[in-house]
């Protein structure tokens, strides 16, 4: 992920890129994440603000962990 004047401009996972992969990271039980400067701006893959993204991914994860208790009732 790169971070470009506090805004989140880029993602990637094995699996997804963009926003998509930032969802996919906010499941991730464990993990290491390194910090790096960059001298450059960075081709923008993510184009949502920081909330909009992490409001997303949560309403994901709860739409997720509901779904096993809708389908028992």
């Amino acid at each position: 992920m790169i971070l470009w004047q506090g805004q989140i401009k880029f993602a990637r996972t094995p699996d997804n890129e963009g926003e998509q992969a930032i969802y996919e990271i906010l499941t991730w039980e464990n993990g290491m994440f390194e910090l790096h400067a960059v001298e450059t701006k960075p081709a923008a893959n993510c184009k949502l603000p920081n909330d909009m993204i992490l409001l997303e991914g949560c309403r994901l994860m709860d739409e997720k962990h509901r779904e096993p208790a809708a389908a028992t009732s």
